[in-house]
């Protein structure tokens, strides 16, 4: 399995990594945004979000377990919602749902 994924925001921009551990996590936040992250011990997941060295809109998620999975990948969803102007509310929140089911689907 590899530490650290790359998933497609498709038919939005912008690049979305998963890392599979909290060291590749760290790792891959040092090599796109040029410094490490705070996880503190309790922390079952983590969220970035910034322009990467080329100025590319990115993200990067760690979660301990599905359920912190789905709580940090929320947090893209809704972050690039905000920026292209989507209510996450609309049609009873299905632009939401289908986003945060094709990236959990996957998310391997």
């Amino acid at each position: 399995m590899k530490k650290t994924i790359k998933l497609s925001l498709e038919p939005y921009f912008g690049n979305l990594y998963v890392a599979h551990t909290k060291e590749a996590y760290n790792n891959k936040h040092k090599s796109l945004f040029g410094d490490y992250d705070e996880i503190k011990p309790l922390m079952g997941g983590r969220f970035a979000s910034a322009n990467d060295k080329h100025g590319t809109l990115t993200y990067l998620i760690w979660a301990k377990d599905k359920n912190f999975l789905v709580h940090e990948m929320s947090h893209v969803v809704l972050d690039l919602f905000e920026i292209t102007g989507i209510d996450p509310r609309e049609c009873g929140g299905e632009p939401f749902c289908y986003m945060l089911c094709s990236l959990l689907s996957r998310c391997k």
